[in-house]
């Protein structure tokens, strides 16, 4: 078996770029070949592959480039396993076997990364999402039900919870109170500090919002906390909205402190002097930080928007309310022994790296029916010769549908590393790289159809009804 894990970047060290480090090495223990392609490597994920050889790094300068270089290669694999949004869009045109881990919904990147509703998703993509990829993987109930509720489809989904990396945060190491090395920066002054962190990169959907102004209503309670964003903060408008809070509450940042990034060991360390560690997160996949810290023994408190928050509830961390919870906590002191068992029993990356693998065999099983269905039924018009031109024409550039018929704002596809779209990659057409828009709506066609395109409307039609 070969496997081709497939992410828009891994530029930061979030959790779907855990997952795949996590993946790639599992298949190094069993001698199986794998490759990441991607835009970009964050240089502590690099450190964290294992170096016997078996996994490949291949780098593409964009979004462009990435289209382009696994039309040429995903063939030489036996499975595909495709990670955050837009890339289930690949598979158009390249059928094969394919796993989708839908760590979190497609977004709108020219609206800061908004998660996209139900109504907004085009036809196209469910079509896509249904017929294109064998097995969709999903981290709890909620994102199943999220997922069920966009793409209209529930039957291939299945539930994996998210390892943990129990012997990395539950390995004793000593931590002095007084400093924390910031990214070889200057020294965090801690020691009898009542210590509140918050962990993740600056952005909205992460909310260090909530985070400033509970602390702020604690502040007046608790005259030593002082609170941790810890995490890339290149966020520019967002911070500068934090920032103006802070002024406006006249909140020095020796009481609000910005690390910038931070490597792995300095986040274990800085959950270890942690007090209370606070994940206020939105609806979003991310939810590893939490488990994380329940590993060093700290207690807890996520959003009850977070997608695990159910399983947060039942490990026995907290839920919401946000300033009575830290001060239940700076007065009771709770041991959090129990939670760090919890996760020790229920969350190993063993297990999902198993149950992964399973779904990898079964993907490829599936494939050889699903393909003799397309045989058996050529008036869907596709093979493996359809071009992704075809579905993007369709999906990415629906504009004049969903501005002109009250379908929603329009929406254009646009990768984590800036790419605009992917419309001119995988074609000889040269009407395709004229670099004008192509529209198709209900109605017309814009560009030359092709008998493809005509079928795959009609086949819409077909499902529809």
């Amino acid at each position: 078996m070969k496997v081709l894990f497939v992410q828009p970047s891994c530029g930061l060290d979030g959790g779907a770029e855990k997952v795949i480090v996590r993946m790639a090495n599992y298949l190094t223990t069993k001698h199986i070949a794998n490759t990441i392609l991607t835009t970009q490597m964050n240089t502590d994920l690099r450190k964290r592959l294992d170096q016997r050889g078996e996994t490949r790094l291949m780098l593409c300068k964009d979004w462009q480039e990435l289209t382009f270089v696994y039309s040429k290669i995903y063939q030489d694999f036996d499975v595909v396993h495709l990670h955050n949004w837009p890339t289930p869009m690949l598979t158009y045109g390249n059928r094969h076997p394919t796993i989708w881990s839908c760590n979190e919904p497609p977004q709108n990147f020219e609206e800061g990364g908004r998660f996209l509703e139900a109504e907004e998703i085009p036809q196209e993509w469910n079509f896509l999402v249904k017929n294109h990829i064998n097995r969709i993987v999903l981290a709890d109930k909620f994102n199943k039900s999220r997922f069920v509720k966009l793409f209209g489809c529930e039957k291939d989904t299945t539930i994996i919870p998210y390892g943990i990396d129990y012997d990395f945060f539950a390995a004793q190491k000593e931590v002095d109170d007084d400093v924390i090395i910031n990214g070889g920066g200057d020294p965090i002054k801690l020691k009898e500090k009542f210590v509140i962190s918050h962990i993740a990169y600056v952005h909205p959907m992460k909310n260090q919002m909530e985070s400033l102004k509970s602390f702020i209503q604690v502040k007046k309670k608790i005259k030593n906390a002082v609170l941790l964003l810890v995490g890339q903060n290149d966020h520019g408008e967002y911070m500068e909205e934090l920032r103006t809070h802070m002024r406006a509450h006249k909140i020095s940042t020796n009481d609000v402190i910005f690390t910038g990034f931070v490597t792995q060991e300095e986040v274990r360390n800085i959950m270890y002097a942690s007090d209370v560690v606070i994940h206020p997160v939105k609806e979003q996949g991310g939810w590893l930080t939490a488990f994380d810290a329940m590993c060093t023994k700290t207690p807890v408190i996520v959003s009850k928007e977070m997608t695990a928050s159910p399983l947060v509830k039942e490990a026995g961390g907290y839920i919401g309310n946000y300033v009575k919870n830290i001060l239940h906590i700076h007065k009771e002191k709770p041991n959090f022994a129990k939670q760090r068992e919890w996760v020790y029993d229920n969350l190993t990356w063993k297990k999902y790296c198993e149950s992964i693998f399973q779904e990898y065999e079964n993907s490829i099983g599936e494939y050889e029916t699903i393909t003799q269905d397309w045989v058996d039924n050529p008036e869907w018009g596709f093979d493996e010769t359809t071009t992704r031109a075809e579905i993007q024409a369709l999906a990415d550039k629906r504009k004049k549908i969903m501005a002109g018929k009250g379908k929603g704002p329009a929406i254009k596809i646009k990768s984590r590393g800036g790419a605009e779209d992917i419309k001119q990659v995988g074609t000889d057409d040269p009407d395709w790289r004229d670099g004008k828009e192509h529209v198709l709506d209900e109605n017309m066609f814009t560009h030359k159809a092709s008998t493809q395109t005509k079928n795959l409307k009609e086949a819409f039609k077909r499902e529809k009804n």
